[in-house]
């Protein structure tokens, strides 16, 4: 399967993909206090607490110090499906299978 590309600037969270599949990279462009959580799920609530740890949680970034963009590359499984949440001032460029 190719992979997918998804860019988010959210201020909750967003299903990127239901069911099974693979991230495979992040590009952050992030503000000053900025989190990031990348969860196996595809309901996390309307508004998760960023501060705390999530159900199913795969990666959690932040919070940033500076604006400074980051990349990461990741070959992490998922089951139940990939949500990114998000504070609204980060954007998320997520790559995915």
């Amino acid at each position: 399967m190719p992979n997918r590309y998804a860019t988010v600037s959210i201020g909750s969270n967003s299903t990127i993909k239901t069911g099974y599949g693979i991230l495979r990279g992040l590009t952050i462009t992030p503000a000053t206090g900025s989190v990031v959580h990348v969860v196996d799920s595809v309901s996390i609530g309307t508004t998760p607490n960023l501060n705390a740890a999530q159900t199913g949680e795969i990666l959690r970034l932040g919070p940033y110090v500076d604006a400074e963009p980051e990349s990461s590359r990741h070959e992490i499984g998922f089951n139940v499906g990939l949500t990114i949440a998000a504070t609204s001032n980060a954007r998320v460029h997520v790559e995915y299978e």
